[in-house]
Parts: structure tokens; C-alpha cells; sequence
């Protein structure tokens, strides 16, 4: 608003000027008038000595023109560059005014009708004065500089004490914002209101509100989750266990089949139980006080020895790299254990018979971990969409699993403010998944 203000009141100044130039330029042609008036009353023709033309026109800034046309626009005297208006009178005795051009010099002009007794006969004649616009110039250089500039400095120098204003105001907003936004997503406390200013009390309270029915909705997912995958534990095993018993009966061929595939089933039952019931417990390990010193070198060591006869029942060759130093960090071991199981059982079953496996651990300012095969990999439409529970390539369809395994990995990272991204390895084959911790989480040796 005060641009526009400031605007306004320039072209406003501006116009005021001009109507006084041009009122200026009118007084000039009324002089020249008043001789030509008196030189036809006394002579019957019409006379304008230099001298009186020079003492009208003089002007110590801008250079001054006259002309004097008849009705077919002819000069008669004076000026013949100075151009007549384009644009006729609409009434007989109007007075014009338009810009025109003198030796390359735009000037402006005013026109004047008047009629003269000439030899008897009236005759209508133009009287027309035009000046230079230095005068004009200068005049609206000064209002720039004397108004519209401090203006300018008036409006910057507001407009940066309200934007310090509102900063001042929204910093303990931005306080909440930056609170909330470093958060894990399964981190429900309610946002911090001591410093919140009044007008925005409402708004973060309907926020925390939000947050409670979000936790408690969450809570009952989970504990559903966590429930239903213990009540189906117990008959899955009694099944299991009377699947064994009568496998070691004297069994005909089909019904030992058949017995076989039951064991199969409930084997795979029991794995999608403890998946659902790792995934619970992951997604709620987001309260780091549970958390403790984990030697992650050991960890990782640990699992790869762990898998190597499984990994030799498909001639896979799987190595581990990484540095002799122990490399610790904050976390919940069982979990971290979990993350890594999935991710190498994830290797084994998908890398072809004398394929290769390499689980490296670097330690920098972060420590990472990366899983690298040369399997069948993953196209580059659907590596966001692994991590998603229950999903599964088109290349797993005829081979054994959940869907879980991936979206349990990401989840124990994110509890332990870690990513993990999935690319290709190297020469284009295979997969590389990489978990990398913040450096916050590491522990001092």
C-alpha cells in the first residue's frame, strides 16, 4: 500500500507541474496574442517585432518556438519546424496542447485560436508556442529525489521492522515447528506450549489433541497386532507338534504329502507371526531411554557367521568388510539384531546359486552398513515401494516369504534415526541396501 501510495502521489505531483508548465506556455501565446491583436487594430495587418517575440520567450533554461499558421495550417511567422497538432479543435476557440518534435528535441506546445480583422476580412489564425522539457525534467528529477527516494527508504525501513517484528512473534512457533520436525513419526507427546504467544495457543492445542487420538489409535493397532500374533502362536505350535507326531506314523504316500504340506504352511504361519510380532515392537521402540551401548562391528560379524552354512547350502559366497575398531552406538541390540537378519536372510534368498554377498561396515563421522549381491536386483520403479509391508516384486513370486521382512528393516532404522536407501550394486547388478546412523547416535570408545 505505501508502494502504491508513494506512486500515486508522484504522478499526482507530476500532473500538477504540467498543468502549471502548460498554463505557463498559455500566458506566453496570450502575450504574443495581445500583440498580434493591437499590430491588426493599428495597421489592418499583422506585425510582431523580434525584440517583443524575445522578451515573451526568454527562458534561461529551455529553448522556446513559436509559430503563427492560418486555418490550412501554413506558417505565417515564425517557426516553420514547429508542427501544428495532428488532432483538429473540436470547438472553434479550443486550446490545444500536444507534444511534438524540433530538431530532434521533443518539446511541448500549445496552440491558441484567434481571430483578426485583416484587411477588412476576418481571418482565423493559430498562435503556436512550444518549449524544450528541461524545465519539466529537472522538476520531476527533484520530486523524485526529494520525495519518491526517502519514500523508498521509508517503506524498506518498515517493511524490515515488520518482517523483525514477525519474526520476533513466530520465533516460538518456529521453536515448536523445529521440535516437531525432528521427531520420529511414532513420537506422540504432545507439542511444547510454554512459550507459544496467545493467538496461537489454540491452534497448537487442537495440534496436541490431534496427537493424543492419533497415539491412542495407534496404541490399539499395535496392541491388536501384538495380540492376535500371540493367541495364533500357541495353536499354530500344538499344530506343528501333531503335524510331527503323526509324520512319524507308518503314513500312506498321499497322506504324508499331504502332512508334509501342513508343516509347511504352519512353518510359514509361525514365520509371518514373529514378523508381525517384530514389527510391533519396532514400531514401538521409539523412546530412545530403552536404548543402550551396542558394539555394532560384533553385531554384524556375529549375524554373518551366523548365515554362512546357509549361505553354503547355495555355494553363496558371503564375506564381511570393515575395519578391526569397535564401533558403537546408541540403540536396542535385539533390534538392530532383527534389522540385520532380515536384511542378509533377504540377500541369501534372493542371490542365485554361486552368487556372492559382501556385508561392509564403514566407520566416519556416520557409521553405515551396507548389503551388497549380485542377484536379479530391482527395478528403479519399485525400490520405494519394497520397504512398504506386504509388497513383493514380481521376481519373489516363487520364492518363500512375508512381505514384511524390508518394511521391519525400515522400520528399526527409522527408531534409531537411521535411512536406508536401496540402489544398484556394482556393474549395474544385484542390490545394495545401505543403513546409515546419524552422528548423534554414536557413543564415545
Amino acid at each position: 500500500m505505501l508502494i502504491v501510495g508513494t506512486a500515486v502521489v508522484y504522478r499526482l505531483a507530476l500532473g500538477f507541474a504540467e498543468r502549471e508548465y502548460d498554463h505557463s506556455l498559455y500566458e506566453s501565446a496570450f502575450d504574443i496574442m495581445q500583440l498580434l491583436k493591437k499590430s491588426a487594430e493599428d495597421s489592418g495587418q499583422i506585425h510582431l517585432p523580434n525584440s517583443a517575440s524575445d522578451l515573451i520567450l526568454a527562458d534561461s533554461e529551455d529553448e522556446d518556438f513559436f509559430s503563427i499558421t492560418n486555418a490550412q495550417g501554413e506558417a505565417i511567422i515564425g517557426n516553420t519546424r514547429l508542427q501544428p497538432p495532428l488532432v483538429k479543435a473540436k470547438l472553434p476557440n479550443e486550446t490545444i496542447y500536444y507534444n511534438s518534435v524540433v530538431d530532434e528535441k521533443p518539446v511541448r506546445v500549445v496552440s491558441v485560436p484567434i481571430t483578426l480583422l485583416l484587411l477588412g476580412k476576418p481571418q482565423v489564425l493559430h498562435v503556436q508556442v512550444g518549449e524544450t522539457l528541461n524545465k519539466r525534467q529537472h522538476l520531476a528529477d527533484q520530486i523524485l529525489s526529494s520525495f519518491v527516494v526517502p519514500q523508498i527508504i521509508l517503506i524498506t525501513l518498515s517493511a524490515m521492522l515488520v518482517l523483525f517484528g514477525i519474526r520476533r512473534g513466530l520465533a516460538p512457533l518456529e521453536k515448536v515447528r523445529d521440535a516437531i520436525a525432528h521427531r520420529s513419526y511414532l513420537d506422540m507427546r504432545p507439542a511444547p506450549t510454554a512459550e507459544v504467544p496467545i493467538e496461537a495457543l489454540p491452534l497448537i492445542e487442537e495440534i496436541n489433541g490431534l496427537l493424543k487420538r492419533l497415539n491412542t489409535v495407534f496404541e490399539a493397532q499395535k496392541r491388536f497386532t501384538a495380540d492376535a500374533a500371540h493367541q495364533l502362536r500357541t495353536p499354530l505350535a500344538g499344530l506343528a507338534a501333531q503335524t510331527d507326531l503323526a509324520l512319524g506314523q507308518n503314513n500312506p504316500a498321499p497322506t504324508t504329502h499331504a502332512l508334509q504340506q501342513i508343516k509347511t504352511v504352519s512353518r510359514s504361519l509361525n514365520h509371518l507371526i514373529h514378523q508381525l510380532l517384530l514389527l510391533s515392537r519396532s514400531e514401538a521402540a521409539g523412546a530412545h531411554a530403552l536404548y543402550d551401548t551396542v558394539n555394532l562391528r560384533e553385531l554384524v560379524q556375529e549375524i554373518v557367521l551366523e548365515n554362512v552354512p546357509r549361505a553354503a547350502q547355495k555355494n553363496i559366497d558371503l564375506g564381511f568388510e570393515g575395519t578391526d575398531e569397535a564401533i558403537t552406538l546408541r540403540g536396542n541390540r535385539q533390534l538392530l539384531q532383527e534389522m540385520l537378519l532380515n536384511l542378509v536372510d533377504n540377500a541369501i534368498r534372493y542371490t542365485p546359486i554361486d552368487g556372492k554377498i559382501t556385508v561392509r561396515l564403514d566407520d566416519g563421522s556416520k557409521a553405515s552398513l551396507t548389503i551388497e549381491d549380485n542377484g536379479p536386483g530391482i527395478p528403479l520403479e519399485e525400490r520405494e515401494q519394497v520397504f512398504e509391508r506386504f509388497h513383493r516384486v514380481d521376481r519373489a513370486s516363487s520364492i518363500e516369504g512375508t512381505g514384511l521382512g524390508l518394511a521391519i528393516v525400515q522400520q528399526i532404522a527409522l527408531a534409531h534415526g537411521a535411512t536406508i536407501t536401496l540402489t544398484e550394486g556394482q556393474g549395474g547388478q544385484g542390490c545394495l541396501f545401505r543403513v546409515e546412523f546419524p552422528e548423534q547416535y554414536k557413543t564415545l570408545d
